[in-house]
């Protein structure tokens, strides 16, 4: 990633959540940004495409987002979007907003974590997974969930804590290395395992 995406991807979040820190507004904004990047990205992203439109003027884009956000969102929310307008980041906006809502998380002590499948798994999988892992780490939990073909069964389970791996892969693999030491130890002939 190039220093000034880098900077862009950081300093954003960071001044939006200062300032929401600074008046006791993070979970209020939290909820904006929730709210916003659902709405961006829904359509297959339809307002996100439109936002990133540098042929369509600002004041244009700027009104789409009055009409859509303004009864719906803080009034700062609203001008930081327009910010983001002013100075042609909405190509930015989606991540901007998904790392708003990380320093959220961590300011609200939520652990994420990523688990690796075979295959995507369901609804109910992951509840009971967030359920297993919340009594594990004794935090709230945001789970990711990764296809993992390679996997073959089970899954592995990441978190910035610690790293749980289930899968069968992982069972062959130890297999294969233990079954590598043990034969690493066998004399290769009979003539040295009698000296």
């Amino acid at each position: 990633m190039e220093n000034n995406t880098l900077l862009v991807y950081t300093s954003y979040p960071k001044v939006l959540f200062d300032h929401a820190k600074k008046h006791n507004l993070i979970k209020e904004y939290f909820l904006n940004a929730q709210k916003v990047l659902n709405i961006l990205l829904e359509d297959d992203g339809k307002l996100n495409n439109f936002l990133k439109d540098l042929t369509i003027e600002k004041a244009d884009r700027k009104k789409i987002i009055e009409e859509i956000f303004k009864d719906h969102i803080q009034n700062f929310f609203l001008w930081f979007l327009y910010t983001i307008v002013d100075f042609n980041r909405c190509y930015y906006l989606e991540g901007i907003l998904k790392n708003f809502i990380s320093l959220c998380d961590k300011e609200f002590g939520i652990n994420y974590v990523k688990i690796y499948s075979p295959y995507q798994l369901n609804d109910k999988q992951i509840n009971k997974l967030t359920e297993a892992l919340k009594k594990h780490y004794q935090k709230e939990i945001r789970i990711t969930n990764i296809v993992d073909k390679a996997l073959i069964g089970g899954i592995k389970i990441v978190s910035d804590v610690d790293s749980i791996n289930t899968s069968f892969i992982d069972k062959l693999n130890h297999i294969k290395y233990s079954s590598i030491r043990s034969l690493s130890r066998i004399p290769e002939n009979q003539d040295e395992r009698k000296k």
